[in-house]
């Protein structure tokens, strides 16, 4: 069973926010651990790798259903 476009398109631009706000966490996960500030950092490495697991998590499913994801950038949606 296929998925409609604008249902297909909605994943997509929910897929891109969540990889762009997994992106944001990783840069402030390094600021802080520059910073030297560890437990907030590993707070924010958390939270990148969560975004990026619902990003993969929403990839799969139209995948599965024999429609395609596409992944245009990493910059802001």
């Amino acid at each position: 069973m296929n998925i409609s476009k604008k249902m297909q398109d909605a994943f997509n631009a929910q897929i891109t926010a969540e990889l762009y706000s997994s992106n944001l966490y990783l840069q402030m996960a390094f600021w802080f651990r520059k910073e030297g500030w560890k437990g907030f950092a590993a707070w924010m490495f958390g939270h990148s790798n969560e975004e990026k697991e619902h990003a993969l998590k929403m990839a799969d499913l139209p995948q599965s259903r024999t429609s395609r994801t596409r992944r245009t950038s990493s910059s802001a949606p």
